[in-house]
């Protein structure tokens, strides 16, 4: 979820440079030497990197996909899910449901 959030900053980002350009044209520009993509990518933290990386769940070692990015991991929350913990989603409120047996 929390990988989410950095996908739509991200989004948010050039969706506000693509109005500027087109329209407000010559409103504001980058200047030549600079890659707007680039710029905005360097500012939310750098590159992302998709790897596997071991968890350990109620006791329990597990590997699971991750995506690390500024030095925090972001895993799937459909990942946690085990004997115990119960993963699901309330469409009426819009949100995750996390349930602890």
């Amino acid at each position: 979820m929390l990988f989410l959030v950095c996908y739509f900053h991200t989004l948010y980002y050039i969706i506000i440079l693509l109005l500027l350009k087109c329209c407000c044209p010559g409103a504001y520009r980058y200047p030549a030497s600079i890659d707007p993509l680039a710029f905005i990518c360097e500012r939310l933290g750098g590159e992302e990197v998709e790897k596997q990386i071991k968890i350990r769940l109620n006791g329990v070692d597990k590997q699971v996909q991750a995506i690390e990015k500024a030095g925090h991991n972001y895993v799937m929350l459909q990942d946690l899910r085990d004997s115990r913990i119960d993963i699901g989603y309330d469409s009426e409120a819009g949100l995750p449901v996390v349930t602890v047996k």
